[in-house]
């Protein structure tokens, strides 16, 4: 009978195998890199331009579908000159037709400025010139009023083709880059799934499968 003190008659146990339970197929992805500036600059800009053209449609369709029109009188015409940064970082200088006349909306004379809604400009003074042209001092003109804010007033009322090309060609790139960043995506979470290199059965022990 063996004494129960006695260490031969009870050898160490040998450890357990450590059992690795990592499925088949699975493997840390890798740390994503932040998107570069240049890159998030390049995504903004036709958004901002976008935003600009279809805000500008907006206001110009606004005035086109409920502006009223009503006679007015001329009374004095300037050009408004001022300087615009270019987009080559130097100055350029602009000019605006400014055209001042008067109206009546129920009895109440009201006086505005306003060519157009936008105020658009140019760097060609011959622009200016030819719309002023069309308003001699004293001449009776049409005037376009705003029925809920009649001191709201302008002389000519369309929609600006310069804002449809703005929202359209912002539009346009917007879908695309979003387009492609969502391809960048899928590519990315695709090709991080990267098979595991072990024996079939998705567990092993000790090394070995079972």
């Amino acid at each position: 009978m063996s004494d129960p003190q006695d260490p031969e008659a009870h050898p160490p146990t040998a450890p357990q195998d450590q059992v690795d339970v990592r499925p088949t197929g699975e493997q840390t992805s890798p740390q994503s890199k932040p998107m570069p500036v240049w890159v998030l600059l390049f995504i903004l800009i036709p958004i901002v331009f976008f935003l600009i053209g279809a805000i500008n449609l907006y206001y110009d369709y606004d005035v086109v579908k409920r502006y009223v029109e009503t006679e007015g009188k001329v009374l004095d015409t300037r050009i408004d000159k001022y300087w615009s940064r270019s987009g080559k970082g130097g100055n350029r200088r602009r000019y605006r037709p400014i055209i001042e006349y008067q109206y009546t909306v129920q009895g109440k004379t009201y006086h505005g400025e306003r060519y157009d809604r936008a105020r658009i400009s140019s760097s060609s003074r011959s622009y200016a010139m030819n719309v002023l042209a069309k308003y001699p001092k004293g001449s009776v003109c049409k005037v376009y009023y705003d029925p809920d804010a009649p001191e709201s007033s302008v002389l000519v009322k369309k929609i600006s083709i310069l804002f449809i090309i703005f929202a359209v060609a912002g539009g346009v790139l917007t879908l695309a880059l979003g387009g492609w960043i969502l391809f960048q995506f899928i590519k990315s979470r695709t090709g991080q799934a990267q098979p595991f290199d072990g024996p079939a059965g998705g567990a092993s022990v000790g090394g070995a499968p079972y």
